[in-house]
């Protein structure tokens, strides 16, 4: 995690060197809008943040869908247990044969 860190950092001053050494006056041309005269830093820090916005929300979108995603497992998991636990798929043993266990079946009540 340190590292991610680390590299973060090194990504911002990266970026910040470059914007400060570009400070020059840019006109913005957007859809039908004209910004003149928008210094090249605002430029470049407003394109970082949207960026790191992005993904954040993509982050934050990958999470959640990976958290139902277990939780989704873990009812599987429960259900199956429970299955298991409660005598089968089907219904009781008494009911499909007459006897809790079978021919040839151990374990308890064979």
């Amino acid at each position: 995690m340190q590292l991610w860190g680390v590299l973060a950092l090194v990504f911002v001053l990266l970026i910040a060197v470059f914007a400060v050494q570009n400070a020059v006056p840019v006109d913005i041309h957007f859809l039908m809008w004209t910004f003149p005269g928008v210094s090249l830093v605002i430029v470049i820090f407003a394109s970082a943040l949207a960026g790191a916005l992005i993904v954040v929300f993509l982050g934050i979108l990958g999470f959640f869908k990976n958290r139902r995603k277990r939780a989704k497992e873990a009812r599987g998991q429960q259900s199956a247990v429970a299955k298991t636990a409660g005598g089968g798929e089907g219904g009781t043993p008494e009911k499909e044969g007459g006897h809790a266990a079978g021919p040839g079946k151990t374990g308890p009540g064979a």
